[in-house]
């Protein structure tokens, strides 16, 4: 993937505009000027060539010479990932966007440290790892209750179990939901309320990190 791709909302215009964080990076980081070709993706499967038409003081102009549409993914893996600490939380969106995770959902643990997140932050580490990587479909991202109040789950789920006895991930080629807890882990409620949503896997036979734990998740769900 080239350095210079860059993300727009839109991209059905035979011009379209850059601006903010977007066109920070395009004039002050790439150092872009007026003639310059650039790609573009709009988190929907499209990718677009473009030329850079003009830097204005805000917004940078680029008119878009083709485009290539992509047909979204066949199948859904949803990491569902309990509020922690900002670079546990940086990392596994990064790398779960890298890996092909399509939609994050964040819920509040019983034991997280962190009771809130930036859903703006997080949005932007998405849309970076999404450019960096080369994918076109930018990965949803969802905010939900704590699991006590979570319902029956459109697909299969799973959750990480340290416990003794708890069965290996499972081969799956379907969609499939993937929860891990906060640092400190699940509670005992949380375990009992996940039991009756789906089902404990072992992801390893050392207890890993929460950050790790999702990463090595979504690799073997993969």
């Amino acid at each position: 993937m080239p350095a210079s791709r860059y993300f727009a909302n839109d991209l059905s215009e035979d011009v379209v505009s850059l601006d903010e964080k977007e066109f920070h990076h395009l004039k002050n980081v790439m150092r872009g000027a007026p003639g310059d070709e650039i790609e573009l993706i709009d988190g929907k499967g499209t990718l677009a060539f473009g030329k850079i038409l003009a830097l204005q003081k805000h917004h940078a102009e680029i008119k878009i010479e083709r485009r290539e549409i992509a047909l979204p993914p066949t199948r859904e893996v949803i990491l569902a990932i309990a509020h922690m600490r900002p670079d546990r939380f940086s990392l596994i969106l990064e790398k779960g966007t890298e890996l092909g995770v399509t939609r994050f959902v964040l819920f509040p643990g019983d034991a997280s440290e962190v009771k809130n997140v930036s859903l703006t932050r997080a949005e932007q580490l998405i849309i970076s790892a999404t450019k960096q990587c080369g994918r076109l479909f930018l990965p949803k991202l969802e905010e939900k209750p704590p699991l006590a109040k979570w319902e029956k789950q459109d697909y299969p789920l799973y959750f990480g179990d340290i416990r003794k006895g708890a069965k290996p991930v499972p081969k799956l080629s379907t969609s499939v939901q993937i929860v891990i807890g906060p640092e400190s882990g699940f509670s005992t409620n949380e375990v009992k309320k996940l039991e009756t949503l789906g089902e404990g896997v072992t992801l390893s036979e050392n207890i890993l990190r929460s950050e790790t734990a999702a990463i090595v998740a979504v690799v073997l769900f993969m």
